[in-house]
């Protein structure tokens, strides 16, 4: 089996899902081709050695519907690209540039699978629409939750979870995490650092640093010590500095940008609270991570962080999203509660490691790859 992943350089999150499923399929004799969309400002990033790396770079455009001429520029080489590798499955993710490569791949004659990690909502017009047009040209449409699944109309009767003998056209198959690593980072940390707090994400509207920057004075006015480090990059940080500036709160927030996975999850690990102020999510990675972490959680109570937290869900301090005087709250009770107050609780990190393994995630993405191919037509027949 020939499987190629495409999807930009810049989404971290995605080529890191993406790692464990292309691990389990080199282990089990088949090929990956990573091919990944570059422009000069966004550095490649997560490499994998045993792949076929291909890289189709585009330029910046200063235009807030820049998408359009990338994709204008990245179709012919990976039409090109498609001609040469000749996969049996191409498998897209985010709508840029998946909307145009959907359409590539079929005209191939490859089978292809589709990942919604976004909502369909938090997409802008244009995409919301290519999204819809070019899902006649995929065999399956995977979602990382089911609220995800939820936001494109599809119901119970419709959407399934992965385990059915055949898979269906629409199915749940949510994100993993690596267990293994992050009780590696976990356990050579060093000690946790009190008023310390982390939030990871890009630094775009729906991920709510600004509900969080707006919430310190409050918590420094009860806790002085108090301090926050962002984690990450994105159109809303000179937005977020002058925030921060005009707050007076210099010396509380600190912009990390994007750091090593392992120094995030170490950053995540010494932190008293991890705070995650998102108004929409597909699905919630960092917050599955947090309670691995055995870290505290302030998140805002958003329909897909109940879902993902499951179990765990009775450890988060929530908020509701967008208010800064409730989230203000949460963090005193987080400082107040104080580091010696956490309790290890083994049975909700076994059922959240259960929920979320590797192996979970990278054999339901298997078991989809192998029905396609076994219900394929010959090519040319």
């Amino acid at each position: 089996m020939r499987v190629l992943f495409v999807d930009r350089s810049s989404a971290i999150s995605m080529w890191t899902v993406v790692t464990p499923v292309t691990q389990a399929l080199i282990e089990s004799g088949h090929q990956v081709c990573w091919v990944k969309m570059c422009t000069p400002s966004l550095p490649d990033h997560c490499n994998l050695p045993g792949i076929d790396l291909r890289s189709i770079h585009v330029s910046d455009f200063a235009i807030p519907a820049s998408f359009i001429p990338q994709m204008l520029q990245f179709s012919p080489k990976f039409r090109d690209l498609l001609c040469e590798w000749k996969p049996d499955i191409v498998h897209t993710h985010f709508a840029v540039p998946g909307i145009i490569a959907r359409w590539l791949a079929k005209q191939a004659g490859c089978r292809v699978v589709s990942t919604q990690h976004e909502l369909f909502g938090s997409m802008n017009p244009l995409l919301r629409w290519g999204v819809r047009f070019t899902e006649r040209y995929v065999d399956v449409i995977t979602y990382v939750s089911k609220i995800a699944a939820h936001s494109y109309g599809l119901d119970g009767q419709t959407l399934a979870n992965h385990g059915k003998a055949v898979v269906p056209r629409h199915v749940v198959i949510h994100n993993s995490v690596n267990y293994d690593e992050i009780l590696s980072v976990v356990s050579n940390a060093p000690e946790r650092v009190p008023h310390k707090l982390v939030c990871v994400g890009r630094m775009v509207k729906l991920k709510g640093q600004e509900t969080l920057i707006r919430a310190l004075p409050r918590v420094i006015a009860t806790h002085p010590q108090v301090h926050l480090t962002l984690i990450g990059a994105g159109s809303d940080e000179s937005r977020l500095r002058k925030l921060v500036h005009d707050l007076g709160l210099q010396d509380h927030v600190r912009f990390a940008g994007w750091l090593s996975r392992e120094d995030t999850l170490r950053e995540m690990a010494t932190a008293q609270a991890v705070v995650i102020p998102s108004t929409q999510e597909g699905f919630g990675l960092v917050l599955v991570e947090a309670i691995l972490c055995d870290t505290t959680v302030v998140a805002s109570d958003i329909p897909v962080f109940r879902e993902v937290a499951g179990d765990g869900g009775g450890e988060v301090l929530w908020f509701p999203h967008g208010n800064a005087q409730a989230l203000a709250v949460e963090l005193i009770n987080a400082m107040d509660n104080g580091i010696g107050s956490q309790v290890h609780d083994a049975s909700r990190e076994l059922n959240v490691e259960l929920r979320y393994s590797v192996e979970r995630m990278s054999m339901a993405y298997l078991d989809v790859y192998d029905d396609l191919l076994r219900r394929k037509t010959p090519r040319g027949s």
